[in-house]
């Protein structure tokens, strides 16, 4: 969307979930992309377990594959880019390079495969990395621990945060939101979407794959799906800027309205009350879109 001379800024990898393809997500792609002025990169990866090496989207092989697309010169994703027509987009030489800030994003799976990526980033593309996005991700074990242990290594703060649904037969498994909660005390760590589905990020596809997506795990609130867009780019474009502290003050369950285009969407943020008069607090929070 953005004509020659305006070469994007960053780098966003976007990562599918379970039995997912990258083109289901090219809506979300698209408005991220707009958003934050970045290059949004949206994989396929399969989500057969038998693939060999554990090269599958919840296989560990795959996330060591996804760090060392951001090490060195990251041959392959500008060799990508290039023949994409990157270059010849933006009016840049033959032989451009691809910015070098980005941030990780997934879905479900996918938000598992870039947390459980993160430790295996070098020391270079951690010093590149903004921060990491989750859309109602599934993490088990320790993953999002050691992801935080390797960011807090780092001598500076990186975000992780989640925009999640609430408890459902698609997330059941998930440790996430307990993970960032009690990795990162004292900073925002995201919200639960109200009436929100697994699939609200899944927003692109066709009519077919959105028709089964509204069969097997219910139909998004046109609300829901605004605001998972506004707040995703609202918070990328933040951390790109080297603000990562922006709404650290907001209480642990608390309850907020978010004015989207859609209407008004409702969530909570992620995390314990301080106290049980907390639970229940309503605030609205409207965000520039």
């Amino acid at each position: 969307s953005k004509t020659p001379g305006q070469a994007p800024q960053q780098v966003i990898f976007l990562a599918h979930g379970f039995f997912g393809v990258g083109a289901m997500y090219s809506y979300t792609a698209a408005r991220l992309a707009e958003r934050t002025g970045s290059i949004v990169v949206v994989p396929t990866i399969t989500s057969n377990p038998f693939a060999a090496e554990g090269l599958w989207i919840n296989g560990a092989g795959m996330q060591s594959v996804v760090a060392d697309l951001f090490a060195g010169n990251r041959a392959a994703l500008t060799a990508s880019a290039l023949a994409a027509g990157y270059a010849q987009l933006y009016g840049l030489a033959a032989d451009a390079e691809l910015p070098h800030t980005f941030a990780l994003a997934g879905h479900s799976a996918g938000g598992s495969l870039v947390t459980g990526a993160v430790a295996h980033l070098t020391a270079d593309a951690l010093d590149d990395l903004a921060g990491v996005l989750l859309f109602d991700a599934v993490t088990t074990g320790d993953t999002v621990a050691d992801a935080l242990a390797t960011l807090d290594g780092t001598g500076r703060f990186i975000p992780v945060r989640e925009i999640g649904s609430p408890f459902n037969l698609w997330n059941f498994p998930s440790n996430v939101n307990t993970a960032l909660s009690t990795g990162r005390t004292g900073h925002f760590t995201g919200v639960v979407l109200a009436g929100g589905t697994h699939a609200d990020s899944i927003q692109g596809g066709g009519e077919l794959i959105n028709a089964v997506m509204d069969v097997l795990v219910g139909v998004s609130l046109p609300q829901n799906e605004q605001a998972l867009a506004d707040l995703a780019g609202a918070w990328l474009s933040q951390w790109f800027a080297g603000v990562t502290d922006a709404d650290d003050d907001l209480v642990p369950g608390s309850i907020f309205t978010i004015s989207t285009a859609a209407g008004p969407a409702t969530a909570t943020v992620i995390g314990t009350p301080p106290a049980a008069d907390v639970a229940g607090r309503r605030e609205t929070v409207a965000l520039a879109v």
